[in-house]
């Protein structure tokens, strides 16, 4: 495995600043799931639909999966949750692109994909 996929997926794992994000992200989530419009769940389903077609064609990831999240966050329809999940999701993309600059798998995009679609369905992978 390559030294960098290594340095940055442990690091968009196990950092502090991946924990915290991913402790607003649960709670967005959750307000989400009661505060989304018809038209939020169709933004959200469209961005899932391009990070599988991604995903499949192995291409690159880290500019699709924010969308998710910050989509994800204007469901809730609270400006200021928004804008905190966009300032963190610009750092977790950086890694993201760092990762994928070392041409990773398919098996690795397809994972992202499912994991983001597992938290849609409100089955997030630990």
């Amino acid at each position: 495995m390559p030294t960098c996929w290594l340095r940055c997926w442990e690091w968009r794992r196990s950092s502090r600043w991946s924990r915290r994000a991913r402790v607003i992200e649960s709670g967005v989530a959750r307000l989400a799931a009661v505060t989304a419009t018809e038209e939020d769940f169709e933004e959200i389903e469209e961005i899932l639909r391009k990070i599988e077609r991604a995903a499949r064609r192995n291409q690159p990831l880290y500019s699709l999966t924010p969308q998710f999240h910050v989509a994800v966050a204007r469901a809730t329809h609270n400006k200021v949750l928004e804008k905190i999940v966009s300032s963190f999701n610009l750092l977790m993309a950086s890694g993201g692109a760092l990762i994928e600059q070392e041409k990773l798998s398919a098996e690795y995009s397809l994972s992202e994909y499912e994991s983001h679609r597992e938290l849609y369905e409100g089955n997030p992978v630990a």
